[in-house]
């Protein structure tokens, strides 16, 4: 049997705090090529969590009363609230940006990142990014993780400011220093990419590592593929699995499609094809067209799953309108 499954690659594309990106890497040794989904970093939502127990102590009336005679946690709780939409009141980015620049004003440091989040985004006010930037800075001067993230955003983008990948570096390092997972994994793809660094396959399995142990699963993700493939680090199907599995339970649908691989091939794995299809199906409910295919290819061939070729017919359909050069060519053999 000829199975033409592949692994989808590495993800090369830096974790923003907002839905711009960097421009993407390719892989040579693929046919098929996916790179990271669109990934926003709930900046503003990290503040509305920090604030839950807050409002569940106190009633909104409450809270705008303390605002008002500038209450500085309840000018930010009030800001991320309006934000969000939560606790009964209706989303208004402009009043979430008011409470943010009362907050900002008083030296808030999440207040001060969260402005600078409506700065970028234009949300509540106009785009600034010269003024967003400063926001960022005044907030990871006081050492808040996700601002210092933001301001290595910026300096990786240029936005707002000159564009300096060694500067993005060092404020990674600082917010990574702290925990925060999405900094490690951009470290990680700095070294793997070498931008404002050497290129380091080694070091940027140690940064993928150590996101990966605190559960991100973008990371897991990239620390199978490294096994997979055996990029710094001597190759382990085994392990490749076992990080694949990590990032699938969180949902993550490259990994989903890579078990289904590995299944298909018996990588690291005892071969199953219905375990294989378990995968990809669930990976291409997602939208995940490589994902999309091969459980399309399973319902064609009969793999896994009983032969179907009207489920086949609209799996490939689905991959085709992606652009999915295989679902196109399937779409055309298949019969009718």
């Amino acid at each position: 049997m000829s199975v033409l499954s592949v692994i989808t690659s590495e993800k090369y594309t830096f974790f923003l705090s907002y839905t711009q990106f960097l421009p993407k890497f390719t892989t040579k040794n693929f046919d098929m090529i996916q790179f990271a989904k669109k990934y926003l970093l709930g900046i503003v939502f990290l503040c509305a969590l920090q604030f839950a127990s807050f409002a569940q102590s106190i009633s909104i009336s409450e809270l705008k009363q303390k605002a008002k005679h500038g209450d500085v946690k309840a000018q930010s709780a009030l800001g991320a609230y309006f934000y969000n939409g939560e606790y009964g009141l209706k989303q208004n980015y402009k009043t979430a940006y008011k409470y943010f620049a009362q907050a900002a004003a008083q030296g808030d440091a999440q207040a001060q990142n969260d402005l600078g989040v409506c700065l970028k985004d234009g949300r509540g006010v106009k785009p600034d990014l010269v003024a967003a930037v400063q926001m960022f800075e005044k907030a990871a001067a006081q050492g808040l993780a996700v601002a210092q993230f933001n301001l290595a955003v910026c300096y990786a983008n240029g936005q707002g400011l000159s564009k300096s990948p060694t500067e993005a570096l060092e404020w990674y390092k600082k917010a990574a220093e702290q925990g925060n997972t999405k900094a490690m994994f951009n470290i990680a793809v700095a070294y793997a990419t070498g931008q404002g660094v050497t290129r380091n396959n080694a070091e940027a399995l140690n940064w993928y590592k150590k996101a990966a142990e605190l559960g991100d699963a973008d990371a897991q993700f990239n620390l199978g593929y490294c096994y997979y493939v055996g990029q710094g680090v001597k190759k382990n199907y085994a392990e490749a699995v076992n990080y694949y599995k990590q990032a699938a339970m969180q949902n993550d649908a490259d990994a989903q499609d890579a078990l289904g691989t590995c299944y298909l091939q018996g990588y690291g794995v005892v071969k199953s094809f219905s375990e294989a299809a378990k995968w990809f199906q669930i990976a291409a409910e997602q939208g995940h067209d490589n994902a999309q295919f091969y459980i399309g290819w399973c319902y064609d061939k009969g793999y896994g799953v009983p032969r179907n070729y009207k489920e086949a017919k609209k799996w490939y359909t689905k991959a085709a309108e992606q652009g999915n050069r295989k679902a196109k060519s399937s779409l055309r053999n298949l019969k009718k």
